[in-house]
């Protein structure tokens, strides 16, 4: 959604009654799949159903539905997938340390 000249503002709806986790991480992906495409964003904000909702004569959708920003646990989402990255990375490092170890220290001992 346009929220000024060159801003945008993602709002996921759910049909759940509040805010999940996978929700938050699925968000994260977009945010960062917008942002990688040159969007800027003013905000990011979960839609969700208001379980305590009682409907009156009149269908009232600002009750129905609350608007939950985001924005703290999306950084901490980004915080968790760059710490993982950097895991992941390093994990990679040491699997190939010891795949050359193997390889260029102990095949030429195992053939003496």
């Amino acid at each position: 959604m346009p929220t000024g000249a060159d801003t945008w503002a993602i709002y996921e709806v759910k049909s759940s009654g509040s805010v999940k986790e996978v929700q938050v991480q699925n968000l994260a992906y977009q945010k960062h799949a917008l942002e990688g495409a040159g969007l800027r964003l003013s905000g990011c904000y979960l839609v969700h159903v208001f379980v305590g909702y009682e409907r009156g004569r009149e269908l009232s959708l600002q009750d129905l539905f609350r608007i939950v920003p985001v924005e703290d646990e999306l950084l901490r989402a980004e915080q968790l997938r760059s710490l993982t990255g950097l895991r992941l990375v390093q994990q990679n490092a040491t699997l190939n340390l010891r795949f050359c170890a193997r390889r260029h220290i102990l095949s030429p001992l195992r053939k003496m």
